[in-house]
């Protein structure tokens, strides 16, 4: 019985380490969007990383005013790689979003001067 479990083992063990290549081998899709939200007792957030979208070289964007007692925002979308600002603005008690032509490169939003809850996003889809 002893030589059994070994068997099972040694194939569970097998199986575990097929799927884990396989996971590893898979390749790493661009993200659709980046997010950040400014938390509680904070005041900026800045989002992950984002590639433009790469045949019509453009990111969409979206800013959300936060809540009381701010219900304003203030946001710049950088270049990630040379920090160069493409896109800035205010955003009142509302939301204000757009697109941006003309970019090639990988790009992340902050959302400052807010409270909690304001949000901003990139997208690429």
């Amino acid at each position: 019985m002893g030589m059994r479990i070994r068997n099972v083992t040694r194939s569970a063990l097998a199986l575990t380490a097929a799927a884990a290549a396989v996971v590893l081998a898979a390749p790493v899709a661009n993200a659709a969007s980046a997010r950040c939200e400014i938390g509680f007792r904070s005041n900026a957030c800045t989002s992950g990383s984002l590639a433009a979208n790469a045949s019509g070289h453009w990111l969409d964007y979206t800013v959300e005013g936060g809540g009381f007692p701010c219900y304003s925002a203030d946001y710049r979308v950088h270049d990630s790689d040379n920090g160069a600002i493409v896109k800035s603005g205010h955003v009142g008690s509302g939301s204000t979003s757009g697109r941006i032509p003309g970019l090639y490169g990988r790009y992340h939003i902050r959302v400052y001067n807010s409270c909690d809850d304001a949000v901003g996003t990139i997208a690429n889809s």
